[in-house]
C-alpha cells in the first residue's frame, strides 16, 4: 500500500496504528494525531514533500502517547488539543496516572508506549472550528476529553470512540476511562450518522460508511455486553477488581498480560462505579481487600 492515500482532493490518509490523516486549508497543512516511533516521523515528512507541505500544524484528539509520541518532532506551527485533555498531554506524570490510576514509572516495560511531554500552543473548547471549517466535537469516554475531528468533505476521524473488530478481538474488553459515558458517544455517533459521509477509526481498517457503521454497533454491543457480564458476576460472589478483570477476559478468550489486566481494569472500575450509582453493586472490605458484590 502507498504511504497516503486520498480520501477527496484535500484529505489524504496516512495508514497505521493510529490512522493519521493530513487535511489542507489553502497554503497550511493540519495533521490529525502524527503518531508515534521514529519510522513514523520520516514517513510523514516524506509525505509532506510529496504534498508540497510546507507549513502545518497538529490536532490532537487526547492524550494517549500513542498519539502524540512524535508531536514535538514535527516542529508545527501550532498544536491543537481540547482544554479536557491538554493538561495531560503537557505532563507524562499525570498522563500515566491518568490512563491508568496510578502513576507508572515512564520507562515501565508494562507500558504500551511513552510520549515526552508537548506544549499545546492552542486550547479548543468544542464545539468548535479551525480556520471555519475544520470542526472538533466532543467524543468522550476513552478519555475525557477526547475530541473528533470532522472536515469540510465529510471524513470524521473519531479517535478512540470505537475500534476494529481485531483490536476487540484481540483486547476483549476496549480500554474506556469512563466506558457509560464511551457507549453514549457510539450510541450518538449511530444516532447522528448523517453528519458525515466516511468514518476514519484511529485503530481499525478504512471502511465504507456501512460497514463502518457496522463497526460503531460491534463496539456498543460489546460495552453494554461486558455491563451485563459484570452485572451477572456480582450476583454469585464478592469479587476484586482484578478478579472481574480476569474472569471477563477469559470470557471473551483473549490471551491475558499484565498491560491487557491493568487497562481493562479500567474499563471495569468506570463500569462498577456506575453500578454503584445506579444503586446495584457496593464495595466492601474483605480479607482480600476491596470487593464488590450486588447490593
Amino acid at each position: 500500500m502507498p504511504q497516503y492515500m486520498a480520501l477527496s482532493e484535500k484529505t489524504f490518509y496516512v495508514k497505521g496504528s493510529p490512522a493519521t490523516l493530513i487535511h489542507i486549508v489553502d497554503d497550511e497543512a493540519f495533521i490529525v494525531d502524527p503518531g508515534s516511533g521514529d519510522k513514523r516521523r520520516k514517513t510523514l515528512r516524506t509525505i509532506f514533500r510529496s504534498l508540497k507541505v510546507s507549513s502545518y500544524s497538529i490536532i490532537v484528539t487526547h492524550y494517549h502517547a500513542d498519539h502524540i509520541g512524535i508531536v514535538s518532532k514535527l516542529d508545527a506551527s501550532k498544536v491543537y488539543a481540547s482544554d479536557l485533555d491538554s493538561v495531560f498531554m503537557e505532563n507524562s506524570i499525570l498522563r500515566n496516572y491518568a490512563t491508568y490510576g496510578y502513576q507508572v514509572p515512564g520507562e515501565s516495560k508494562y507500558l504500551l508506549y511513552s510520549a515526552p511531554d508537548i506544549k499545546v500552543t492552542d486550547i479548543l473548547k468544542p464545539p468548535c472550528k479551525i480556520r471555519g471549517s475544520i470542526e472538533i466535537t466532543y467524543l468522550p469516554g476513552h478519555t475525557l476529553g477526547q475530541v473528533g475531528v470532522l472536515l469540510p468533505d465529510g471524513v470524521f476521524y473519531i479517535a478512540d470512540a470505537a475500534f476494529g473488530d481485531r483490536v476487540l478481538s484481540a483486547v476483549g474488553v476496549p480500554y474506556h476511562f469512563d466506558a457509560i459515558l464511551a457507549l453514549k458517544t457510539i450510541e450518538k455517533l449511530i444516532n447522528e450518522q448523517d453528519m458525515f459521509e466516511k468514518i476514519v477509526f484511529s485503530h481499525g481498517p478504512l471502511l465504507d460508511k456501512k460497514d463502518s457503521l457496522n463497526i460503531l454497533e460491534l463496539n456498543r454491543k460489546r460495552i453494554a455486553d461486558a455491563i451485563g457480564k459484570i452485572r451477572e458476576m456480582l450476583g454469585n460472589e464478592p469479587l476484586g477488581v482484578g478478579e472481574i478483570t480476569a474472569k471477563i477476559l477469559r470470557e471473551y478468550g483473549v490471551e491475558q498480560t499484565v498491560t491487557l489486566q491493568m487497562l481493562a481494569s479500567v474499563t471495569v472500575r468506570s463500569i462498577l462505579a456506575h453500578l454503584s450509582n445506579e444503586g446495584y453493586a457496593e464495595a466492601i472490605v474483605g480479607e482480600k481487600g476491596i470487593l464488590w458484590r450486588r447490593k
